[in-house]
């Protein structure tokens, strides 16, 4: 991981360019690494955990500087090279998915809560007419970790629709299901891939520009609160449920729906029925961290003679 970090230095330092992979061709500026890695399993799922990992963050240490190397550019840098690299087996594939699923779902909680609360929810109180004033290093942080976060399910998507990895695929792995032939096979990439891998480019290219103006951070804060809202999946684990214990008909893959088999950014496929619930900037009654009221079941009554 020190190599890893030392090559992101270099790209930015000395190329000039924090991006993580070329894009004619697509291809991961580390695959290098990756292929003397390969030849030990260990080894490689070692550096693919780790390396996911490190895109997690601690949203009130976040470190916005850009004039020296930052996490937003290290996990650009990251997240690019997950994307293109030459996979071996569907086993790194599926480690590298439902990594970025425990990292988007474990800190976006708490990024999109601050957004809505620092960013949104601007009255004081339910009596109160004062607003309070967007503090700019406030917006810049939480927009920055909002950013990281989309690039990192943007990643997810890609992956789950380049190697076709549906959701039953992926709950069966999280169970241990997936027998031995399945999990060490060689994956394959869809037809589409190189259209995925360019909207992919395309969305993370946006993402970044996004951060440049005060007006862009905001979009950015709010399409990241609109990603986890409109998913059930996620307003589930936004409502007392532990992220790591969603699995099968819960677990993070449905958010996909938000643009309906067209990908967050829309450019995969053809768009179809969605789940999207209402999400309005500013109203505590439709807040992202609501708790459900808990409905009492009425006692069945026993059937008597009479009846």
């Amino acid at each position: 991981m020190d190599g890893v970090r030392a090559c992101h230095i270099y790209q930015r330092n000395v190329i000039g360019n924090e991006s993580g992979a070329t894009a004619n061709p697509f291809s991961s500026k580390m695959h290098p690494l990756y292929e003397i890695v390969k030849s030990s399993r260990k080894v490689r799922k070692k550096l693919l955990g780790n390396m996911t990992m490190s895109v997690d963050f601690e949203p009130q240490k976040l470190d916005v500087d850009s004039s020296k190397p930052n996490h937003l550019g290290y996990s650009k840098f990251v997240i690019q090279n997950l994307a293109f690299f030459e996979y071996g087996t569907f086993d790194e594939l599926y480690q590298v998915v439902t990594t970025m699923e425990r990292v988007v779902s474990g800190t976006g909680m708490t990024v999109a809560h601050s957004i809505e609360t620092d960013i949104f929810l601007l009255k004081l109180d339910a009596g109160d007419t004062a607003e309070r004033t967007i503090k700019p290093d406030t917006l810049k942080v939480l927009a920055t970790a909002a950013a990281i976060l989309y690039m990192l399910w943007e990643c997810r998507y890609f992956l789950r629709k380049s190697y076709s990895i549906n959701d039953n695929k992926s709950r069966d792995y999280k169970s241990s299901k997936l027998s031995a032939k399945d999990v060490n096979k060689a994956p394959s990439r869809a037809a589409t891939w190189s259209n995925g891998a360019a909207a992919l480019w395309k969305k993370i290219e946006e993402i970044m520009t996004d951060l440049k103006s005060d007006d862009g951070m905001m979009k950015q804060c709010k399409e990241f609160v609109d990603l986890l809202t409109v998913d059930n999946e996620f307003k589930l684990a936004a409502e007392g449920e532990d992220p790591e214990d969603l699995d099968g008909e819960r677990a993070l893959t449905p958010i996909h729906d938000l643009h309906e088999e067209g990908g967050i950014g829309g450019e995969f496929s053809t768009p179809g029925k969605n789940k999207k619930r209402k999400f309005t900037p500013g109203s505590p009654e439709k807040g992202f961290m609501r708790p459900r009221k808990k409905v009492k079941a009425k006692p069945r009554k026993s059937a008597g003679k009479d009846e």
